[in-house]
């Protein structure tokens, strides 16, 4: 009975841990083992990287999005300009397909016009109706050539051609194309020398700078046409970009109209606005067919005083069709002057080149960029200079009024005049009288040290 008791009461297995674990609040945290810490730090480490990178990849992808679409916009915009070359291109052969047409019905109206004009009696007052028919058809006629110049690449057929003979056939044209208070006045150099261009292109720039004279003079004046043999030497090559030196055949075109200033000057030649530039219109037409020619054209003008258009382009041997080389210069003498002169020009380039020259020479030059410093030095200067260089046309006061006011305080002062305007231009414009020394630029410095010699050495001084 009592083994009994302390059987049943005893206890049946290990001891119970349930205190212990009451203690702590529930079942224990595993300790993490060393090697695995490890690894969680390199799998975020390995993140963080993928992150970075991805982020790298989406900025990638947007710049690569961003010029794919530029891209593709330039590619349209290419495509868009393709497809206007391709219809202007269309255009301009239909154009040219016109003109031609329209030509040989000017031809008709023309020929049948000059038929009837010789079968009427003089004085028939019939006479001024048809002559009025063939101005307006020859009129026409200039308007298809720039028609038939509508496409930039206008083939070009160049020949040996004579200025002079050029002009003699436009003669009849020109003056119908003018006005009737306007007068054609012609000074063709005898022995012109050939150039090799495309002749109806010359035509055109003729006509062309004869129109726009025209427009010039709305109340009239003179049409002036020279012709001229010119050398133009490596120091004008290096004032005027693109002129290769050498000898060169050139047409001067003058007005006696209202002129243009500086600010005209330097756009005349651009398409007019929201026009386009392969139309082949006016002076813009102009100046690329003289381009294409290897030429090159120059303006000159004063408002007030008309304007000079000159055309140079390439002399060369009517037999071989070679450019002429420029002539070797003349000897000069070399002894050195002492001289003092004035130089008078308001253009900056050519003020610096004459300068330059006198004073490679020995003379003192005074310097003055306008006629009223040029006044002022000369009537400043202590004692008496030799000659005085001036510009005809430059602001405040003209070449001629500063002559005649030095010439009052020193009348031996010799006096070159040098001007862009030719010859004929400064007398028709009564600039100059007839006899004066003058110098029609551009001129080589080879000409002017002959010139200033001529003058100061006592020779003859008639103007060039």
């Amino acid at each position: 009975m009592d083994k009994e008791k302390s059987g049943a009461g005893a206890p049946s297995g290990p001891p119970s841990n349930h205190a212990g674990a009451r203690r702590t609040g529930g079942k224990s945290k595993p300790a993490m083992a060393p090697d695995h810490e490890a690894q969680l730090q390199v799998l975020l480490q390995e993140l963080a990287a993928n992150q970075a990178e991805l982020q790298t990849s989406q900025e990638y992808a947007r710049a690569l999005t961003s010029a794919l679409e530029a891209t593709r916009l330039e590619l349209q915009q290419t495509d868009d300009r393709l497809r206007q070359a391709q219809k202007m291109e269309a255009v301009g052969q239909l154009a040219g397909g016109m003109a031609h047409d329209y030509n040989n019905l000017l031809t008709s109206i023309l020929g049948y016009s000059e038929l009837l004009i010789d079968c009427l009696p003089e004085g028939d007052p019939l006479v001024r109706n048809v002559e009025g028919i063939i101005k307006a058809a020859e009129r026409a006629a200039a308007l298809t050539e720039q028609i038939q110049a509508f496409k930039s690449k206008q083939v070009r057929y160049p020949k040996i051609v004579h200025f002079n003979t050029l002009l003699a056939d436009l003669d009849k044209m020109l003056r119908r194309l003018i006005s009737d208070n306007i007068q054609l006045v012609q000074a063709l150099e005898p022995s012109l020398g050939a150039v090799k261009a495309d002749p109806n292109q010359l035509k055109q720039v003729v006509l062309n700078l004869a129109i726009n004279a025209r427009n010039m003079m709305p109340r009239g004046g003179k049409l002036i046409i020279e012709t001229a043999n010119t050398n133009l030497d490596e120091i004008y090559a290096g004032l005027h970009g693109g002129v290769q030196p050498g000898a060169y055949v050139m047409l001067a075109i003058s007005d006696t109209g209202v002129g243009l200033d500086r600010a005209a000057q330097e756009h005349i030649f651009d398409p007019p606005p929201g026009s386009d530039h392969d139309a082949g219109q006016g002076l813009t037409s102009v100046y690329d067919l003289i381009k294409q020619s290897d030429g090159k054209i120059w303006v000159y003008s004063e408002p007030g005083k008309g304007s000079t258009f000159k055309v140079y382009l390439p002399r060369v041997d009517s037999a071989t069709s070679v450019r002429v080389p420029a002539p070797p210069p003349r000897s000069i003498a070399t002894a050195r002057r002492t001289e003092t002169v004035l130089v008078a020009e308001d253009n900056e380039d050519i003020r610096n080149l004459i300068v330059s020259a006198l004073q490679a020479q020995g003379f003192i030059v005074l310097i003055a960029q306008d006629g009223a410093e040029a006044q002022q030095l000369g009537e400043a200067h202590a004692g008496a200079f030799h000659l005085l260089l001036t510009d005809v046309a430059m602001p405040h006061k003209n070449g001629n009024e500063v002559a005649e006011a030095l010439l009052q305080l020193m009348p031996d002062l010799k006096v070159l005049y040098m001007s862009g305007y030719t010859d004929n231009t400064i007398i028709h414009h009564n600039l100059l009288h007839p006899g004066t020394a003058y110098l029609p630029k551009p001129f080589t410095l080879d000409a002017l040290t002959l010139k200033i010699g001529e003058l100061l050495d006592g020779a003859s001084a008639t103007g060039q």
